[in-house]
């Protein structure tokens, strides 16, 4: 992998990470005395009244920022095969990083999470907040299935689908190998019908065999282009969130376009931001930038910000209250205040404690 392709990934996943912190800062359906839900597809049929903020929001968390998480998958598929031979010792290398990198840090943000709601609900003031069953009357089963399947932090379920990928990598590795690019069809497939798996999401299958198909057989794509063409992919990309936003305030007999549109949308985003990157910083030295400082927080960020951002949300509406123009200005305020607070709490912890940064971040 060539440094020009590096700083690509480490640049991306910062810049997709700022992302998935906006998509969490939608507070459309935000309930002050409960927990915010990720937002998706399946909420869109829940939404009816059109404003500037609902169609705001809608337009940015569930349209153009949802190509977060394909974008992140299809670089983990890339980094996880990009260098494998198909030999066991290999596999075997690989699962135990994996387990460093991903079960440790799964894990430790759980229990956090858990802790962090635990020793909310213990003080009157912030038990008001919460109008769901308190951690304390969790049976064990509900208990375990929070820590391992359900955590508090949501994002989380992208670390998760990725341990289950690991896990099944050798299957993974042979179905690729005789499949080649005949499976992702089939993949399409399923995500378009959003199939259920059960132990991993079809979009992070698609996506994920993707990063892992382009890592073996197409690495043409990833070499830098410049091309005017992207200014009509941007274009196009944002008529055809624009017209499936518009269409989610018009009721459920437009929800299978919409479904459709926001797919199609989803492979328009990640075609687009791929070259709009080379159009960008083909012939510049981004890793030799100030900003460059904090790409290395991406990780620490992405499992940090969520209960914060919730709790920063809610706090500011019982500060400021409701209103139309008080809520486009908290999902702006929101990840501007969430995004250093994380990047200085991982720097303190970098910092004063290495080790211990290095065993919740996966030694990122």
């Amino acid at each position: 992998m060539n440094e020009y392709l590096r700083s690509k990934i480490k640049v991306l996943s910062f810049f997709l990470v700022v992302l998935v912190v906006y998509v969490h800062s939608y507070n459309l359906d935000l309930n002050l005395t409960a927990g915010n839900s990720d937002t998706g597809l399946s909420t869109l049929q829940n939404i009816r009244v059109l404003t500037f903020d609902s169609f705001f929001q809608e337009f940015v968390c569930n349209g153009i920022f949802r190509i977060c998480s394909p974008l992140f998958f299809i670089i983990s598929g890339y980094l996880f095969f990009v260098n494998l031979t198909g030999k066991p010792e290999d596999f075997k290398k690989k699962l135990t990083k994996r387990f460093k990198t991903l079960i440790i840090p799964y894990l430790f943000w759980s229990l956090w999470g858990i802790a962090v709601y635990f020793v909310l609900q213990t003080f009157p003031q912030s038990r008001a907040f919460f109008t769901r069953e308190l951690l304390r009357n969790y049976s064990i089963h509900k208990l375990l299935n929070t820590l391992f399947l359900d955590p508090i932090p949501y994002q989380l379920w992208y670390v998760r689908d990725l341990a289950v990928f690991a896990v099944l990598s050798p299957l993974l590795y042979l179905i690729y190998k005789y499949a080649r690019f005949w499976i992702l069809p089939v993949c399409l497939f399923l995500w378009f019908y959003d199939f259920n798996f059960v132990i991993f999401r079809s979009q992070s299958f698609l996506f994920f065999t993707l990063g892992a198909l382009i890592s073996k057989r197409n690495e043409k794509l990833l070499k830098p282009e410049s091309s005017r063409l992207v200014y009509i992919y941007s274009f196009l990309w944002i008529i055809v969130v624009l017209f499936k936003t518009r269409l989610v305030f018009l009721g459920n007999q437009s929800l299978f376009l919409i479904s459709t549109l926001h797919r199609i949308s989803i492979l328009m985003g990640i075609l687009t931001i791929h070259h709009l990157y080379d159009n960008m910083f083909k012939n510049a030295d981004v890793a030799k930038s100030a900003a460059y400082k904090i790409v290395p927080f991406s990780f620490f960020v992405l499992t940090s910000h969520e209960p914060l951002i919730t709790i920063i949300k809610k706090i500011l509406f019982f500060i400021a209250g409701n209103g139309e123009v008080r809520s486009v200005i908290i999902f702006i305020v929101a990840p501007i205040l969430t995004i250093p607070l994380c990047i200085l709490a991982g720097n303190i912890l970098k910092k004063h404690t290495p080790y211990f940064y290095g065993v919740i971040t996966g030694w990122r």
